[in-house]
Formats: C-alpha cells, sequence, structure tokens
C-alpha cells in the first residue's frame, strides 16, 4: 500500500496563515491518499534570572493560553481527522518549525509569508 503524501502547514493567527491553511486544505483536497498537518509554534521567554522571572512566567503563561486558544481555532476551520501539533520552546518559531521539519519530513511544506527571513535549509 502506498504511503500517504504528506503535507505540513505552519500556521499561527495571522492572515498571511490564515491564507496557508485554506491553501493546504484545498491541495490536500486534490491529492489523492494525502495527510494534512498543522504545526502551531510558540516561541516562550526563556526562564529568568533576575527578579523579573516572575514576569517572564507570567508572559509565558499567556503566550501558552493564547496558543491554545489558536489551536482552537484553527480546529474548527480543518477537515476533520486533521493534526494540529502545538510546538513550544524558549527558541525563535522559526527554529521550532525547522526543527519540527528536519525531525518529521514532509512531503511539503506550507508557510504563509509576513515578508520576513525565517526557515533556513
Amino acid at each position: 500500500m502506498p504511503s500517504s503524501f504528506r503535507i505540513v502547514v505552519a500556521a499561527d493567527d495571522t492572515l498571511a496563515s490564515h491564507h496557508a491553511v485554506a491553501f493546504a486544505i484545498d491541495l490536500c483536497s486534490k491529492i489523492a491518499e494525502s495527510e494534512l498537518q498543522v504545526i502551531h509554534a510558540v516561541g516562550l521567554n526563556p526562564p529568568g534570572t533576575s527578579l523579573l522571572g516572575s514576569l517572564d512566567r507570567t508572559s509565558n503563561l499567556e503566550i501558552q493560553k493564547d496558543a491554545q486558544t489558536t489551536a482552537r481555532s484553527l480546529r474548527q476551520v480543518l477537515p476533520e481527522g486533521t493534526e494540529v501539533i502545538l510546538k513550544e520552546s524558549y527558541e525563535p518559531v522559526q527554529n521550532i518549525i525547522s526543527e519540527f521539519v528536519n525531525e518529521n519530513p514532509p512531503n511539503m511544506l506550507v508557510i504563509g509569508s509576513s515578508n520576513r527571513t525565517g526557515l533556513e535549509r
């Protein structure tokens, strides 16, 4: 049995990301035996080493709460059975996405553009 064509889309709550998700959903519907995964990467503030550490922890709680809200919003527009992967780390988002893609190479990666530099090969 042939393996499925795996499409991964990196998503957040930006307009560019919404377009990327819509594109990936449409593309997946046109490719037989395809599978769609959505990764929502969240860069947390590094643990504080000073008196401001408690502020960083509070900020991270808000960041994590927003990430959960975004993941729920994504699940509402995705086809049933689409896996939403929430990855959190104390590093930049582009590094989180790169690491995920390198560890789990998809057949295709879809990312919306926000005119920023980002992923490297």
